[in-house]
């Protein structure tokens, strides 16, 4: 796992081992602490990486991005 603080949120980039050595699949959860308290949201990101790192780089790389265009945790009720 690794973690990075960036824009007020914090992204938390994980990896999955495909079955039959096929690869890794990038994990990714956005956090946004504030007074309340911390509000995390799951995201799946697709693609099938050959290596641990890469699949990492690239959930770190979803989380930038989606944080650049606007990403905002809301409360669901």
């Amino acid at each position: 796992m690794k973690r990075e603080k960036y824009k007020g949120f914090v992204i938390r980039a994980e990896r999955s081992e495909l079955q039959n050595d096929l690869g890794w699949s990038p994990l990714l959860s956005i956090e946004q602490h504030d007074k309340g308290g911390i509000t995390t949201t799951e995201i799946m990101v697709k693609g099938i990486y050959k290596t641990e790192d890469e699949a990492i780089e690239s959930a770190l790389a979803h989380g930038r991005k989606m944080i650049d265009d606007g990403f905002s945790t809301q409360e669901i009720h």
